[in-house]
């Protein structure tokens, strides 16, 4: 059985030491959405090579933050963390950035939001 991808990333950021304790991590917006957050939610995704023993999750990681220089930072880093993840034995074999982090502004309030769409190749078992 594979693990729920989100759930693991969130853990995997929530407290993670180069993410700054202000950034809240979550599923989704919450209704007082804080000034930093990362959000995570899942897409589609390719098929694997061994569909028992590994499988792709695409996973969209959205970043808020007060400006639009310190929200495209904020992508940059969680970014960075991600493809790094690999070498934290989280069960992520894999790492391909699929959507570089781009500006993708939240429709409800035009506050500035960035994006990055990242291919994780999980391991059964985990």
């Amino acid at each position: 059985m594979f693990p729920y991808a989100p759930k693991v990333y969130r853990d995997y950021l929530t407290g993670h030491p180069r993410l700054p304790g202000d950034v809240h991590v979550s599923g989704d917006v919450p209704k007082d959405r804080p000034v930093r957050l990362v959000t995570i939610r899942t897409a589609p995704a390719g098929s694997a090579p061994k569909p028992r023993l590994l499988a792709w999750r695409r996973l969209i990681f959205q970043c808020y933050d007060a400006d639009e220089i310190a929200a495209g930072q904020l992508c940059e880093l969680v970014r960075d963390i991600i493809v790094r993840s690999v070498y934290d034995r989280i069960g992520v074999n894999k790492i391909i950035v699929v959507g570089e982090p781009a500006r993708l502004d939240d429709p409800d309030d035009s506050s500035p939001r960035f994006q990055v769409t990242i291919d994780a190749l999980f391991r059964a078992g985990q």
